[in-house]
C-alpha cells in the first residue's frame, strides 16, 4: 500500500478515535448534568411534600383529580426524574421515599420512563419498587429543570423541542396540569409553552402585592394585548393606549347604584324569554314525532316524561338540556338589554345566538391560533362583526353620545365605548363586551342550579325564599332581589368554586415573587379555582355551602379572605355588579316559574378551560315542569 494511503488511514482512524472519546466524554458529563438536574428536582419535590405534610391547612385535591388521563404523561416526567436521581445515588430518607412513590405512582398510570435513548436503571428490589417499562422520550416528552438559585428562577416544566415545550400535555387538560404541577413542585414554577414561558403563583401570600398591586412591572394590559388583538383585530398599540380608559369607563357605567335601569327590562325579558322556551319546546313535542312515535330530536334535547292525559299528573313534565336551556334564555334576554333591540332582534337574534355558541365553544383556542385552523369560529367572528356591531357602531356614533337614551343604559355604555375608541376598534370591543357578558354569567348560572339540585334541601330552601320575597308577582323588582339573600350566597358559593381556571399578568420588568425572581417577558398566572380549594382561607373548601358567605358583606364589597373571583386590586372585573344582579333576576325567575329535578348525574366540570367559568364535562339533563 502506498505510504500516502497508510498516512490516511492512521490519520482516519486517529480522527475516529477523538471523535468517539469526545461523544463518550460528552455523554457522560450529560448524564452527570441530567444526574444533578433530577437530584435537584427531587430534592426540590421532597422539600415540597414534606411542607405539604406539615401544613394541615392545605386540602388535597379529589383523588379522580389526580388520577385524570391528561397528567399522565406529567406523573411520567416526575417517574423518569426520580428514577434517574435513585439510579444516581446520594439520595437521603425523604427523597428515597418520594422517589419510590412517585415511580410507583406513575408505574400504577400506565407511565412509560426513559432515558434519552437507553433504559433507567431500576437500583431497587423489584418487589419494593416496580420495574418500569423503558422506551425512548417521544417528540412530545414533559421535562423538569431543577430551580437555579443562582439566578432566581423557580423549576421549570419543559421539553424536548424548545418550540412546543410541554404544551401538548399541557393542552389536554390544562386545568388538571396545573394543579398537578403544584402538587408535585410547590406554589411557584415555570412552564414552557410553545416558546412562552408561564410562572404560576399558587401562594394566596403572594396574590394582593406580587400580582394584583405591582402595576406597572406586572401588567395586565400587556397580558392580554395579544388576545384582544386576535381576537377583536384592534391595533395592539390602541389596545394598551385605551386600556385604562375603557377600563374606568365600564367599571362605572356598571357601579351598583347605576344599575337600577337594567332591571325592569330584564326582568320583563327573563319572563318572556322563559315562556317562549316553554312553547318551543311544546311546539316540537306536539309536532316533530318519529316514526314510531317518539319526539324527534329538536335543535336542543327536549323529551316528554309525563303528561296529564298519560300519568294523571296536574302538570305536564318534559326533560331538556339545562345548559341549553340557560343559555337559551339568559343571552335572547341579556343582549337587546345590552345593545338595544335594534342591535339584535328576531330573526337575526337567532342567528346571533348561533353564532356566539360557536364562538364561544372555540374561544379559548382562537385567542391563540390563527383562524385558518378554526374555521367555523372564524366564520362566526365574521358574522357578528359584519352583521351586528359594524352596524350597531355606525348608528351609534352619529347620534350626541352627551344624550344617550335614558332607557337604554348599556346601550349608552356601548354608545360612550364607540366615541372612545378608533372608528375601526369599536367593533371589536362591542365583540369582547358581549362575550365578557355572557361567558360567565350562563355557566355561572348554569352550575347554581346544579349544585343546588344535587342538594335538594337547598333548592328547596332558595325556591321558598324567591316565593315569598316575589308573592307570584310577575316582574321581579330590585327590593324583591334584595330579599333573597341566601340565592344570592348561593349565587357567590357557586363563582368560588367555579371560579376561572387562570388569571394573567405578564411582567414589564425584572419582578421579585418571594425568593425568586421573574425576568421581564413572563406571564404570571394563578388559578382562582384552585385557590379556593385551599384548606388555609376555606373551611371544607371542595363542599358547596353558602352560609360560609354569612361573614362577608357583599354590598359593601367585603368578600371572603382567599376570594379572588372577580380578580384583584385596580382591574378588578368591572362588570361584577351587573352580573350578579343579571343572575340573581335569572334564578329568581327560574325558581319562580319552574320546579326542576336532576335526570343525569350531576356532571364534572370541563378541565379543557381556563379562561372563564368552566363548562360541564357532560351534558345536565333535567326534568321541568313549567308553572
Amino acid at each position: 500500500m502506498d505510504w500516502q494511503w497508510k498516512v490516511r488511514l492512521i490519520a482516519a482512524a486517529s480522527l475516529a478515535s477523538i471523535a468517539v472519546l469526545i461523544a463518550r466524554r460528552h455523554r457522560q458529563r450529560r448524564r452527570a448534568q441530567r444526574e444533578a438536574n433530577a437530584r435537584a428536582v427531587l430534592s426540590h419535590m421532597a422539600a415540597v411534600e414534606q411542607q405539604r405534610l406539615a401544613d394541615d391547612n392545605v386540602d388535597q385535591p379529589p383523588q379522580r383529580v389526580a388520577d385524570h388521563q391528561a397528567t399522565q404523561e406529567l406523573r411520567s416526567a416526575f417517574a423518569a426524574t426520580a428514577a434517574l436521581a435513585e439510579s444516581a445515588g446520594q439520595l437521603d430518607g425523604a427523597e428515597k421515599s418520594i422517589a419510590d412513590r412517585i415511580v410507583a405512582a406513575a408505574s400504577a398510570a400506565g407511565g412509560q420512563v426513559a432515558d434519552g435513548a437507553s433504559a433507567i436503571p431500576n437500583n431497587s428490589n423489584s418487589n419494593s419498587s416496580p420495574t418500569l417499562p423503558s422506551s425512548a422520550w417521544s417528540l412530545l416528552r414533559v421535562d423538569l429543570v431543577a430551580p437555579d438559585p443562582a439566578i432566581g428562577r423557580p423549576v421549570a416544566v419543559t421539553g424536548n423541542w424548545a418550540m412546543l415545550g410541554c404544551a401538548a400535555a399541557f393542552g389536554k387538560a390544562p386545568l388538571y396540569f396545573l394543579q398537578e404541577c403544584q402538587q408535585r413542585l410547590g406554589d411557584v414554577f415555570t412552564l414552557n409553552l410553545a416558546g412562552r414561558r408561564m410562572t404560576m403563583i399558587a401562594d394566596p401570600k403572594y396574590f394582593e402585592d406580587g400580582f394584583f398591586n405591582a402595576e406597572p412591572a406586572i401588567s395586565f394590559k400587556h397580558a392580554i394585548q395579544n388576545f384582544v388583538v386576535n381576537i377583536a383585530g384592534i391595533d395592539p398599540q390602541r389596545v394598551l393606549d385605551t386600556h385604562r380608559a375603557s377600563h374606568d369607563l365600564m367599571k362605572g357605567k356598571l357601579a351598583p347604584n347605576m344599575l337600577g335601569p337594567f332591571v325592569p327590562t330584564l326582568s320583563a325579558n327573563f319572563a318572556s324569554e322563559i315562556e317562549y322556551f316553554r312553547n318551543r319546546v311544546f311546539q316540537f313535542l306536539d309536532t316533530k314525532k318519529s316514526a314510531d312515535g317518539s319526539p324527534a330530536v329538536a335543535p336542543f334535547h327536549a323529551r316528554m316524561i309525563s303528561s296529564p292525559d298519560s300519568s294523571g299528573s296536574p302538570t305536564t313534565t318534559v326533560e331538556v338540556d339545562l345548559l341549553f336551556f340557560v343559555r337559551h334564555v339568559m343571552f335572547r334576554a341579556a343582549v337587546p338589554c345590552l345593545f338595544g333591540r335594534e342591535a339584535a332582534d328576531g330573526e337575526k337574534l337567532a342567528t346571533l345566538f348561533t353564532n356566539f355558541y360557536i364562538f364561544d365553544k372555540d374561544f379559548e383556542y382562537g385567542t391563540q391560533l390563527p383562524g385558518v385552523l378554526l374555521p367555523a369560529f372564524a366564520k362566526a367572528r365574521k358574522w357578528i362583526m359584519e352583521n351586528i356591531f359594524r352596524p350597531t357602531v355606525a348608528r351609534v356614533r352619529q347620534r350626541d353620545p352627551e344624550n344617550p337614551d335614558p332607557k337604554a343604559v348599556n346601550q349608552a355604555l356601548f354608545h360612550s365605548l364607540s366615541h372612545l375608541f378608533h372608528a375601526s376598534d369599536a367593533p371589536g370591543y362591542g365583540m369582547l363586551l358581549l362575550w365578557a357578558s355572557q361567558a360567565n354569567s350562563i355557566p355561572g348560572s348554569f352550575w347554581v342550579l346544579v349544585f343546588l339540585l344535587s342538594h335538594r334541601q337547598l333548592y328547596d330552601q332558595a325556591r321558598a325564599e324567591v316565593l315569598a320575597a316575589t308573592k307570584g308577582a310577575a316582574s321581579i323588582t330590585s327590593e324583591m332581589v334584595a330579599q333573597m339573600p341566601f340565592l344570592r350566597r348561593c349565587i357567590l358559593e357557586t363563582i368560588r368554586l367555579r371560579a376561572p381556571g387562570m388569571i394573567t399578568r405578564r411582567t414589564t420588568e425584572e419582578v421579585r415573587i418571594g425568593e425568586y425572581t421573574i425576568p421581564a417577558g413572563d406571564f404570571l398566572v394563578l388559578s382562582p379555582f384552585w385557590a379556593h380549594r385551599r384548606g388555609a382561607n376555606f373551611q371544607s373548601p371542595h363542599e358547596f355551602f353558602p352560609d360560609r358567605w354569612l361573614a362577608a358583606d357583599v354590598d359593601k364589597n367585603k368578600l371572603l379572605d382567599g376570594f379572588i373571583g372577580f380578580g384583584g386590586g385596580r382591574y378588578q372585573c368591572p362588570g361584577r355588579w351587573f352580573a350578579l344582579t343579571e343572575m340573581a333576576l335569572f334564578l329568581a325567575h327560574m325558581l319562580q316559574s319552574t320546579r326542576l329535578e336532576l335526570a343525569s348525574p350531576a356532571p364534572e366540570p370541563s378541565p379543557l378551560h381556563l379562561v372563564g367559568v368552566q363548562e360541564p364535562r357532560t351534558q345536565c339533563l333535567v326534568n321541568v315542569q313549567f308553572a
